[in-house]
Parts: structure tokens; C-alpha cells; sequence
């Protein structure tokens, strides 16, 4: 997209709605003129290469100055390359060189100068085959006609009858990218040009088409962001000067992301966006509160593999996908919890203090989806080991910390309170037990007599 101040550029790739008819204007198409010289003694050579290069003292190319292609695109979304190589031959006789009279001169008014016209004037009502995407990669026809015109001269001079022989141009324009597109910038020409007046307020506006539901606009130059919208349409408004001569800009559509939780995974699915080529950044896992927990890779098609780790619940919290369509980003989240059998948590500690006979009471921290439903404590003394089943405990939620990602943000855990009393010093270390309907866990510590 440009804004110029009275010329005309084609730029590739062009973009356009569905069905829309389009002029594309072409300048300079000598750059891409490609001749080849057969002497009438079979002696072959070219005069001008495939970068438009010739020896400037013998020949020269003349060609209008714009080259024409009109056509209808397509119905649907997707993208097409369209491209134009057509050939042309002249037979330049010795005769032709030799001729005196002006009016039998076949190819020029001075035998020392001959110009030898090319031109193409051509109508396809058949369909082109082209490569195109609709939703997928595939090759097919595009119907429609397209129509182009072209005239191009090569002129020869100091002409001799060494200079007989046959003449071979192609034209051979570089493929220009057509998308096919469901938003498109409004008062733009088919060159994706707008043109706007220095010192004069200028509305760009892009809009998406009837029935296509815009997930988030944006018209963006270069990286910078300069209008957005969540609606049809996003309107960037200025007053242009001489700096703003050729720039470009360009209009997106933000993808719709779906995010959806497996049993070992979860999937970030991007779709609708324009272009349709995402990026998948890092996923951000964060808390219950909304806090930053860590950065996680995930795959190349946005899929997140939930790792297994010793302490399964620090899994538990939000996991945000980032995806880009080059110009926006948009984020989809979902929330992910653990179910499994009570963990206890790192924040316990392995020694605790009390006196003899008499009752203490202990606190121990633990994760547990569903909810603990026995607790007991194991004595290990040298040469047996005794059991004793609380029957008796408080359980309420308390924040623990994600201390496996050394994160400081909040995690919801259970805290697990009851009285206890050591009866004896003979054990060696003490085991408290919790279990749910899903398995249970353990935590080793001791007590130190006071």
C-alpha cells in the first residue's frame, strides 16, 4: 500500500476481495525483455540477456510504458501467481536491409536503422493454470479472461546484411502474488495505491467484507502499530507530507484462537486470522490470581505438552498461547488442574519439636484433588514400628509457593492441623500419611524431645 503524490506503482503482492475485477499497470517492462539473434547462417547469439542487459551502441529497446493485465479474481479466499511470458518472432531479410525506396522499406525509414516492432495484444477467455490456495495447498484453474497488451520495439542500427537473420523476444514478467482476501484497505486503485494531497487530512481505512467476522484490526507500518479496531473496520487518520511518499502500510486481521485441554496436552488452534501463517510464541503458565509463574516451549503447531514432574499439582494454573500473524497478536487461554493422589508440599519440615507425654500440636501442608479422607501416623523405632490413625484433624486452604519453577506467585494448597503426643523417645523417625480415593503419600520427619 502506498501513498503517492501522482505516480503510479505497482506493488507485489497485490491484495484484493473475492470476485473483484482488477487492472493491473505495469511500468518498465523492458527489464524483463529477453532476445535471441539467429543469422541466416545458423549462427546463434544473444543480444540481450535475461536481466535486460545489451551492448547499447548496436541495440536498443522501446516499450510503451505501462503493460496492461485485467482480470476477474476468484471466489474464494486463498492465493494465486499470476505471471506473463509471451514470445515473438521477426524475420529480418537481407532484402529488407538492402531496399532504397521509403515507401517498400519493410522495417525503417533509414536502411542504417531498423526497428523491429513486437507486439502483443491477447485475450484468454480459457482458463490459466495457476498455483493457488483455498484453505490448503492445492494446483488448479482459475476461470476468467485476462487480457493483456503489449508493444515493445527493438531497434537496430549500423545495419548490415550480417544482421539478417531471425529475432526471438520474450517478455517474461516476474510472478506477482494475488491474494484473495477478506479485508482490503476502501478507496484503494486495483495497485493497492492511495492517493492523498500534501497538507491535507487523509482517512486510510480498511474493512473486512459481508460475512467475514474481524477478530481484531490493525493497520501497522512497518513494526509499528498505528490504528486498531475490534470491529469491521479500523481507520487511521493524518495529515500526510513529504515523508510520507511511498510508504506503506499494511492491514490485518488478527486470528481467532481456540485453546483447547487434552488429558496430556494442550492445543492452541489459530484460525480466521489474515494472513493465515501463525507464529506460536512461548506459552505463559500463570497462577489462579493471575500472576506469572514461567515461560514453557511448546511446539511448532502450538501444542503444549504437560510434563510429569514430583509434584504434579505445581501443573495447576493458567496456561496462556500467544499466536501471531506477522502484523497482531492474539492470546487464548485455558485452565488446567491436577487430579491425582495427596502430595505433601516442600514447605513441610523435617523436624519439629516437643516434650514427653505431652501433646503438640503439628501443621503439615499438602495438595490433594480430591480431598483427603485418612490420616495416620507411622513410628519407627529400631525393632518394631507402630501406627496411630488421627481421627481427629482440621483442614483448611492455604497459599503455597510454585518453589519448582522458583516462583513467588500464589498456588491454593491444604493445610492439615491435629494434636499429637509422643509417647515414648525410642523412635527413630516419624511418617504422617494422608490418602484420598485416588492413592495416598507420605512425609518422613522426626521429633526432638525438649
Amino acid at each position: 500500500m502506498s501513498f503517492t503524490g501522482g505516480m503510479c506503482i505497482t506493488l507485489r503482492p497485490v491484495y484484493t476481495t473475492p470476485g473483484s475485477y482488477l487492472q493491473l499497470n505495469f511500468s518498465n517492462p523492458e527489464q524483463r525483455i529477453r532476445c535471441k539473434f539467429m543469422s541466416n547462417d545458423l549462427n546463434s547469439s544473444v543480444i540481450v540477456d535475461t536481466f535486460g542487459n545489451y551492448e547499447t551502441h548496436k541495440y536498443k529497446i522501446i516499450t510503451s510504458e505501462i503493460l496492461r493485465i485485467t482480470f476477474q479474481a476468484p471466489t474464494e479466499l486463498g492465493w494465486f501467481d499470476l505471471s506473463v511470458n509471451t514470445i515473438g518472432s521477426i524475420q529480418l531479410n537481407e532484402t529488407d536491409i538492402l531496399l532504397k525506396s521509403k515507401d517498400e522499406v519493410k522495417f525503417g525509414k533509414d536502411k542504417s536503422t531498423i526497428d523491429l516492432t513486437f507486439t502483443k495484444n491477447s485475450t484468454s477467455p480459457s482458463s490459466r493454470i495457476l498455483s493457488y490456495t483455498a484453505g490448503g495447498s492445492f494446483w488448479g484453474t482459475i476461470e476468467g479472461t485476462f487480457d493483456y497488451v503489449l508493444d515493445f520495439g527493438l531497434i537496430i542500427t549500423n545495419v548490415t546484411s550480417r544482421d539478417a537473420g531471425k529475432y526471438d523476444c520474450n517478455i517474461d514478467l516476474l510472478p506477482i502474488v494475488i491474494w484473495v482476501a477478506p479485508i482490503r484497505f476502501l478507496n484503494q486503485s486495483d495497485d493497492n495505491v492511495i492517493y492523498g494531497q500534501e497538507g491535507t487530512n487523509l482517512n486510510i481505512s480498511c474493512a473486512s467484507i459481508t460475512g467475514h467476522d474481524a477478530h481484531g484490526l490493525s493497520i501497522k507500518q512497518n513494526d509499528t502499530t498505528l490504528a486498531t479496531s475490534n470491529s469491521s473496520m479500523v481507520t487511521l487518520s493524518f495529515i500526510p507530507n513529504r515523508d510520507d511518499n511511498l510508504n506503506e502500510y499494511g492491514c490485518k486481521d488478527a486470528p481467532n484462537v481456540t485453546v483447547i485441554l487434552r488429558e496430556n496436552s494442550i492445543d492452541c488452534l489459530a484460525a480466521d486470522g489474515f494472513p493465515d501463517t501463525y507464529t506460536f510464541d512461548k506459552w505463559e503458565h500463570k497462577s489462579e490470581d493471575g500472576d506469572h509463574v514461567r515461560f514453557v516451549d511448546g511446539l511448532q503447531n502450538g501444542t503444549l505438552i504437560l510434563q510429569t514432574i514430583p509434584y504434579q499439582y505445581q501443573m495447576n494454573g493458567r496456561y496462556v498461547c500467544a499466536v501471531s500473524n506477522t502484523i497482531r497478536d492474539a492470546n487464548g487461554s485455558e485452565y488446567f488442574v491436577y487430579q491425582g493422589p495427596p502430595i505433601f508440599a516442600k514447605e513441610n519440615r523435617k523436624i519439629k519439636f516437643a516434650e514427653l507425654y505431652k501433646t503438640i500440636t503439628v501443621t503439615f501442608f499438602l495438595f490433594s484433588n480430591p480431598m483427603v479422607e485418612h490420616i495416620w501416623i507411622e513410628g519407627v523405632a529400631p525393632r518394631y514400628t507402630k501406627n496411630e490413625t488421627i481421627n481427629d484433624f482440621n483442614m483448611s486452604e492455604t497459599n503455597l509457593k510454585y518453589l519448582d519453577f522458583e516462583s513467588n506467585a500464589n498456588i491454593k494448597g491444604e493445610q492439615i492441623v491435629f494434636e499429637f503426643k509422643m509417647l515414648n523417645n525410642e523412635y527413630e523417625m516419624y511418617r504422617v500419611w494422608a490418602s484420598n480415593e485416588l492413592g495416598e503419600d507420605s512425609f518422613s520427619f522426626n521429633i526432638k524431645a525438649t
